[in-house]
């Protein structure tokens, strides 16, 4: 299967990742709460087969990261998003099997670029800054950063923290090529000031 065949598949499972979660919102019938309905589970599983797919080629051409991949992990991060949303869902400190094994499949790498570029000194930075890095991987960076966000509240505060610190710094440097970062940015700060503001209250 071809790169552009690769893509246009993530892109049609994305598709699928989205109706699903609003038909699961919009309809009547209840999702189980203890474990992923199953149809959220085989998506999943097929977005990261095709990642593993894509790792042939990012390998072979040397890619920092290849938007077939990206178009994936935003897939799994979506839905992992979907089920933590559900009506009656609620994260609870020792509720780390609700977090997909996908999901930290998805943001390992998220760390590694951005722990890369991060230390990698001004001709690295430049690449971002110059516009070479897609609109995907924005996304899926926002995406992450929801994720993490929201793993607060299971996973041990100062690792997500720095998880948290090295994607707000990849974002912000894709915010010269990519002017939506900034409206990214602005919901991610109410996102979290709305977090507090739970967990103040709960």
């Amino acid at each position: 299967m071809g790169s552009f065949a690769r893509l246009c598949q993530a892109i049609h499972l994305i598709s699928k990742s989205l109706a699903f979660c609003r038909g699961a919102s919009n309809g009547s019938d209840e999702v189980p709460q203890n474990s992923p309905p199953e149809e959220v589970g085989q998506l999943c599983r097929t977005l990261e087969s095709l990642v593993r797919v894509n790792e042939l080629e990012v390998t072979s051409r040397q890619l920092a990261f290849c938007s077939q991949s990206s178009v994936s992990y935003i897939g799994i991060l979506l839905l992992q998003q979907h089920y933590w949303r559900r009506a009656g869902h609620k994260l609870e400190h020792d509720s780390t099997p609700n977090i997909f094994p996908e999901t930290i499949s998805a943001l390992e790498p998220l760390d590694r670029i951005s722990t890369t570029l991060c230390e990698g000194g001004y001709d690295l930075w430049q690449h971002l800054e110059n516009g070479r890095c897609s609109l995907f991987l924005v996304e899926l960076v926002y995406q992450g950063m929801l994720i993490l966000l929201q793993m607060d509240k299971v996973w041990l505060a100062e690792e997500v923290q720095r998880k948290k610190e090295l994607l707000g710094w990849l974002l912000s440097h894709m915010g010269k090529r990519w002017p939506l970062v900034a409206v990214y940015k602005r919901t991610l700060e109410a996102r979290e000031s709305i977090l507090v503001i739970e967990d103040a209250l709960t």
